[in-house]
């Protein structure tokens, strides 16, 4: 019988594609002996025809795998359906790989068994893919950065566990969302040129900033975040990934660290300003003020006692009426309390409080402070509040420092008020007596008994507190007596210079003279400065006169403070890798300083009240620094008293320039 030709061309096709198949194609006998492999199962395994000849299935499998293949066998004698499956084989060399197996019993026409047909493919590269994005994947899920992906429309395609716990949101309830519908993101001091950021960052492919966002509960966050723009192989971009980093603990940090410098500069400021005035309704004016604005407080009040005599109040807000009161006011309720105690209380809820008096109806927290001055009470303070708590304990110990001062000016502004009475008196009593001499005596009295003994009692309880609480202090407390006791020191000397018999004729005579190199003093100034500049990354320089000096007269200690307190106003109101430029220019007959930057400015509508006290600008790029108002109501008084003229010219957006204007040596008014 001839050859059937279709038969034969079938098998030569297997054949070939036995042969040049990409996968391992071995045929067993039912024993599971190797009857024949293909080339690519020899190059695969290391074994040439002849050896695969004399060995069996389970020979080619790693140890720990062969009894599964005793098992494969088992069930495909037994006519069981296998499906795919992965083994681990060994090389001739002893090195293994992973297979990805597809075994089956081959039948004749009869339906008996000839033989097993098993085809393995190397799966090599595609478990070490699959590990690697698994292992991506657990480390995206791990890491603690939210870690967020979207298309170029925004559109949330990722979402990491650390994202679900910042934010509140799971991967599930924001996928497909628009992100800036789930957060809510301000550029911290970007603002209006968000479009700018946006067209930069798209043109370096990269972006990193710190922001303030908001979580699922409304709860304001700071965060370091890191965009940066995917790319598909034509480098055309797909989309961005995101990677935020929760900075709240250490912006917090900062922003105590930055509140107890403002507090510092506070009662800085605050020394300075009572301790230029003796008139008590001016005194009492600005501890009001001066104590409302620095706690936020609604309404408030000062009463001034003799004994247990009310003698003066002044109030504030809804108090301010009290001033006009024709009957007597009796104190009651906390006040009476803590004048009884002698005792400072912050009372966070009034409601609880069972000797509270509601003397104004939406009053929902207070903060109560005896005034004591030499060892004796000479009044109260009383600041209110709407809200509960926004008077913290760390607000209430700042004012209870702030009341210590107070307390002192204004017993010496009343002092100074009953001394003003014997003068007039004694100028009746003893008209031979010139105006001069009077003025003379009595103040070398007020400043030896009334002014020195209040500094000299603070300096004393500044010795006590360090013997007694000195080992259970932190350094950064140990840090703030130490620089009450410098201002101490230095009011001291303040005191000393002034109200010396000396400098009280000069003063009368308008000759203070002292003579002040105005380059020396900006070069002391900038260089103690400067590390308050290089941490905002700032540039701050100087420019001189040729000659390299420039003389002026006047107090020096004085025109320090209202240099230093421009310059660091200009570090304070000028952004991150600002610059700030300090210059001194002579003419024929004065000699004139400008701090000049490149900060925020003020719009022109908010520049009139710019030297009054506790006025300060409002602006958004400002709202969240810190301050009082007073320094540069300070500086004015310090200028005009040396006969020199307030230089300010500022643009919004754009920087401002302050400086002053002083006469040369000679020129003085006469």
């Amino acid at each position: 019988m001839p050859p059937n030709n279709t038969n034969m061309h079938e098998e030569d096709l297997y054949r070939a594609l036995f042969e040049q198949t990409n996968d391992a194609v071995f045929i067993l006998n039912l024993e599971g002996r190797y009857l024949t492999v293909n080339r690519r199962a020899q190059e695969l395994f290391g074994y040439d025809q002849d050896a695969f000849a004399t060995m069996a299935y389970v020979d080619v499998v790693a140890d720990s795998q062969s009894a599964n293949a005793d098992a494969v066998i088992k069930q495909l004698l037994a006519g069981e359906i296998v499906p795919v499956y992965e083994r681990v084989f060994q090389r001739s060399d002893g090195s293994t790989f992973v297979g990805e197996v597809n075994s089956q019993l081959v039948i004749d026409n009869a339906g008996d068994p000839l033989h097993i047909q098993s085809v393995v493919r190397d799966i090599t590269e595609r478990k070490t893919i699959e590990d690697d994005l698994y292992y991506h994947a657990h480390l995206l899920e791990n890491v603690s950065d939210a870690i967020i992906s979207t298309d170029m429309l925004g559109r949330i395609r990722t979402w990491n566990r650390a994202a679900e716990k910042l934010y509140g949101w799971d991967e599930n309830e924001v996928f497909g969302k628009d992100i800036d519908e789930v957060l809510e993101t301000r550029l911290g001091g970007v603002g209006h040129q968000e479009q700018i950021v946006k067209e930069q960052y798209f043109m370096r492919g990269h972006w990193s900033n710190e922001v303030v966002q908001s979580r699922r509960n409304g709860d304001v966050i700071f965060v370091l975040s890191s965009v940066s723009l995917l790319r598909e192989a034509h480098s055309r971009p797909v989309g961005m990934v995101i990677v935020n980093h929760d900075i709240t603990a250490r912006k917090h940090a900062e922003y105590a660290v930055q509140d107890r410098a403002d507090q510092m500069t506070a009662l800085r400021q605050i020394d300075a300003e009572i301790s230029s005035t003796l008139e008590l309704d001016q005194v009492l004016l600005f501890s009001i003020n001066a104590s409302v604005s620095l706690c936020a407080a609604d309404n408030g009040f000062i009463v001034l006692l003799d004994g247990n005599e009310v003698k003066r109040v002044h109030g504030y807000g809804k108090y301010k009426s009290l001033e006009k009161r024709d009957t007597p006011l009796t104190l009651y309720g906390i006040s009476r309390r803590i004048m009884r105690r002698v005792r400072p209380e912050l009372v966070q809820n009034v409601d609880l409080d069972p000797d509270y008096s509601a003397d104004i109806a939406e009053t929902k927290s207070l903060m109560a402070f005896p005034l004591v001055s030499r060892d004796r009470v000479i009044g109260v303070m009383v600041l209110e509040s709407s809200r509960r708590g926004i008077f913290t304990q760390e607000v209430f110990e700042f004012i209870n420092l702030l009341v210590n001062r107070l307390a002192a000016a204004i017993d010496n502004a009343w002092l100074y008020g009953i001394s003003q009475q014997q003068l007039e008196e004694l100028k009746n009593l003893y008209a031979q007596v010139s105006k001069l001499e009077q003025l003379k005596t009595d103040m070398i009295r007020i400043a030896s008994h009334d002014l020195r003994n209040p500094v000299g009692l603070i300096n004393g309880y500044i010795e006590l507190l360090r013997m007694d609480v000195l080992d259970r202090l932190t350094e950064a407390e140990i840090d703030y007596i130490d620089s009450i006791a410098r201002s101490v020191y230095r009011m001291q000397g303040i005191i000393d210079d002034i109200l010396s018999l000396e400098r009280i004729q000069q003063v009368a005579q308008d000759k203070i003279s002292d003579p002040i190199d105005l380059v020396a003093m900006v070069n002391k100034a900038v260089h103690s400065h400067q590390p308050e500049a290089e941490a905002k990354s700032q540039y701050i320089g100087t420019h001189f006169p040729e000659q390299g000096e420039a003389i002026v007269n006047g107090d020096p200690a004085q025109l320090y403070e209202a240099l230093s307190n421009l310059i660091s106003n200009a570090i304070k109101y000028t952004p991150e890798q600002g610059e700030i430029v300090v210059s001194v220019f002579i003419d024929k007959v004065s000699i004139r300083v400008e701090v000049a930057d490149n900060g925020y400015g003020i719009p022109e509508d908010q520049q009139d009240r710019l030297f009054e006290p506790f006025y300060r600008p409002q602006v958004a790029e400002t709202s969240e620094i810190t301050g009082t108002g007073l320094g540069l109501h300070l500086v004015k008084n310090i200028i005009e008293r040396l006969d020199g003229e307030l230089l300010f010219s500022s643009e919004y957006g754009r920087g401002s320039v302050f400086g002053f204007r002083l006469p040369m040596p000679g020129l003085l008014k006469s």
